[in-house]
Protein backbone atom coordinates (compact mmCIF):
# COMPACT_ATOMS: atom_id res chain seq x y z
CA UNK A 1 0.00 0.00 0.00
CA UNK A 2 0.98 3.30 -0.79
CA UNK A 3 2.44 5.37 2.71
CA UNK A 4 -0.48 8.34 1.41
CA UNK A 5 -3.34 5.69 1.67
CA UNK A 6 -1.73 3.96 4.78
CA UNK A 7 -1.90 7.99 6.15
CA UNK A 8 -5.87 8.18 5.32
CA UNK A 9 -7.05 4.73 6.33
CA UNK A 10 -5.14 5.32 10.11
CA UNK A 11 -6.94 9.20 10.20
CA UNK A 12 -10.15 6.93 8.74
CA UNK A 13 -9.92 4.58 11.86
CA UNK A 14 -8.88 7.55 14.34
CA UNK A 15 -11.92 9.45 13.19
CA UNK A 16 -14.30 6.10 13.25
CA UNK A 17 -12.92 6.08 17.08
CA UNK A 18 -13.17 9.14 18.32
CA UNK A 19 -16.60 8.70 16.66
CA UNK A 20 -17.54 6.13 18.30
CA UNK A 21 -16.39 7.45 22.28
CA UNK A 22 -18.49 10.61 20.92
CA UNK A 23 -21.40 8.65 20.29
CA UNK A 24 -21.08 6.74 23.42
CA UNK A 25 -20.52 9.71 25.81
CA UNK A 26 -23.30 11.81 24.27
CA UNK A 27 -25.64 8.48 25.11
CA UNK A 28 -24.19 8.57 28.73
CA UNK A 29 -25.01 12.42 28.61
CA UNK A 30 -28.62 11.73 27.46
CA UNK A 31 -29.37 8.97 29.61
CA UNK A 32 -27.49 10.67 32.67
CA UNK A 33 -30.43 13.74 32.14
CA UNK A 34 -33.58 11.59 31.54
CA UNK A 35 -32.62 9.50 34.97
CA UNK A 36 -32.06 13.13 36.47
CA UNK A 37 -35.14 14.39 34.57
CA UNK A 38 -37.32 11.14 36.29
CA UNK A 39 -35.96 11.71 39.50
CA UNK A 40 -36.40 15.16 39.66
CA UNK A 41 -40.79 14.18 38.53
CA UNK A 42 -41.12 11.92 40.56
CA UNK A 43 -43.35 13.16 43.58
CA UNK A 44 -41.58 12.41 47.10
CA UNK A 45 -43.54 11.56 50.15
CA UNK A 46 -42.13 12.10 53.69
CA UNK A 47 -44.09 10.24 56.66
CA UNK A 48 -43.86 11.81 59.95
CA UNK A 49 -45.50 11.35 62.94
CA UNK A 50 -49.38 11.95 63.70
CA UNK A 51 -50.79 14.99 65.06
CA UNK A 52 -51.69 12.52 67.83
CA UNK A 53 -48.02 11.19 68.31
CA UNK A 54 -46.14 14.65 68.54
CA UNK A 55 -48.63 15.75 70.92
CA UNK A 56 -47.86 12.63 73.45
CA UNK A 57 -44.07 13.28 72.40
CA UNK A 58 -44.75 16.90 73.50
CA UNK A 59 -46.18 15.89 76.93
CA UNK A 60 -43.35 12.85 77.21
CA UNK A 61 -40.41 15.94 76.83
CA UNK A 62 -42.03 17.99 79.48
CA UNK A 63 -42.61 15.27 81.59
CA UNK A 64 -39.22 14.34 81.70
CA UNK A 65 -38.16 17.54 81.78
CA UNK A 66 -39.82 18.31 85.02
CA UNK A 67 -38.92 15.18 86.62
CA UNK A 68 -35.32 15.94 86.02
CA UNK A 69 -35.44 19.45 87.32
CA UNK A 70 -37.23 18.02 90.48
CA UNK A 71 -34.21 15.47 90.40
CA UNK A 72 -31.38 18.15 90.72
CA UNK A 73 -33.34 20.41 92.97
CA UNK A 74 -33.52 17.25 95.58
CA UNK A 75 -29.54 17.13 95.19
CA UNK A 76 -29.10 20.53 95.10
CA UNK A 77 -31.50 22.81 96.59
CA UNK A 78 -30.15 26.14 94.91
CA UNK A 79 -31.22 24.74 91.45
CA UNK A 80 -32.98 28.22 89.56
CA UNK A 81 -35.25 25.79 88.52
CA UNK A 82 -37.66 26.66 91.37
Amino acid sequence: MDLLLLHHVAQIAKAAQDSAELTAALARAVENQRRQAAATSRRVVLNGPTPQQLIESAADLLYRISALCDAVSRDRPECPCR
